[in-house]
């Protein structure tokens, strides 16, 4: 089974979550819209290629 770690940073105009794996290698990014309503994400995988 794997295990993530994610970690949240807060800018202005959004936030960004870093995913990162057993290894502390970052897996995936995610972008979300912080003034939105609803909040939306964007998941990026290690290769900034969108995956969800």
């Amino acid at each position: 089974m794997k295990t993530f770690l994610v970690k949240q940073k807060f800018r202005l105009g959004g936030e960004r979550f870093a995913i990162k794996d057993d290894r502390g290698e970052i897996a995936y990014q995610v972008e979300g819209s912080f003034f939105k309503i609803p909040k939306t994400f964007t998941i990026y995988d290690a290769t900034g290629e969108q995956v969800s």
